[in-house]
């Protein structure tokens, strides 16, 4: 058995346990105000898709150029991926525990969820 890696995500996922998932983390260039040489920025969240049922999770940065916050308004995003995006890194292997926690107080409240995977 290869070690467990831990991924975490400021959402709520709750991927049952044995699916297999992809994780993958993307950066995109943006331009330097004080250089000519655009700089890598990652993208906070990881991008994932359950495997065995297709469902797909991830951040709005994936698909689409940051923009003005709607907090608590539907909004139309694109369903695919930005094209500027470039794969820094994945993982796929098989969830062995995921933990829905929730954090902070007050108004401040916000889900996490832990997942340990299996690679494969």
């Amino acid at each position: 058995m290869k070690a467990l890696q831990i991924v975490r995500v400021a959402a709520a996922l709750a991927i049952p346990l044995g699916h297999r998932v992809e994780v993958r983390w993307y950066c995109y260039e943006q331009s330097n105000f004080f250089s000519s040489t655009p700089e890598l920025r990652e993208v906070a969240a990881p991008w994932i898709v359950d495997l065995d049922t297709g469902v797909e999770y991830s951040h709005g940065e994936h698909h689409e150029a940051a923009g003005g916050v709607t907090s608590g308004r539907l909004k139309e995003v694109p369903l695919e991926l930005l094209p500027t995006l470039k794969l820094r890194s994945q993982l796929r292997g098989n969830v062995r525990r995921c933990v829905v926690m929730t954090l902070g107080s007050g108004q401040y409240v916000y889900p996490q969820t832990t997942l340990l995977i299996e690679p494969e």
